[in-house]
């Protein structure tokens, strides 16, 4: 008995709980992506697999990682390499919403428009994603942890204060 158990012990035990890869959900990316504040952070979320997913949620993922592609437009010099980040990213990212205009999508979206330049014409939509959200986020996002991060991002995205006003708005139930 003590011989299998010793056995079982040294199968079992030699996988560390170090060597356990971390689930890369939905939820994963959310928490990398709002807490990401460096140029490795963010290819770390583009070069990720993500876990299988419902097609949903894989969506989300793909756009959290589109922007995160426009996003290292901010750590190149290059003109071109920064205009090309946030062309590639943000045709993603519309690509995406095109298929899958959920909240959460609109929210990434809106965020992008709130910190890209005026010059690149990337803020048509963003009254638009603010009713969309505003409409649809109580419904889609059950996390009331991630609500509030997400209403809290976009204020602290913008200065324009009829812009905050509008965001501080949308209702957290």
């Amino acid at each position: 008995m003590t011989m299998k158990l010793a056995l079982l012990i040294l199968v079992f035990g030699a996988t560390s709980f170090s060597d356990i890869e971390p689930e890369y959900n939905l939820e994963y990316f959310r928490e990398k992506f709002h807490s990401s504040n460096s140029l490795n952070d963010l290819q770390e979320i583009i070069n990720l697999q993500p876990v299988e997913s419902s097609e949903t949620e894989l969506q989300t993922i793909h756009a959290y990682k589109a922007v995160s592609e426009t996003m290292l437009a901010e750590h190149t010099f290059s003109v071109f390499s920064k205009l090309k980040y946030f062309n590639n990213g943000s045709r993603k990212l519309d690509s995406i919403i095109g298929q899958n205009p959920n909240v959460e999508n609109r929210y990434l979206r809106l965020l992008v428009q709130l910190n890209v330049p005026r010059m690149l014409n990337y803020y048509e939509m963003i009254d638009e994603d603010i009713d969309f959200i505003d409409q649809h986020l109580n419904n889609e996002i059950t996390s009331r942890k991630f609500k509030n991060l997400f209403i809290e991002t976009l204020l602290k995205a913008t200065s324009d204060q009829d812009l905050q006003i509008k965001i501080s708005k949308i209702k957290i139930d």
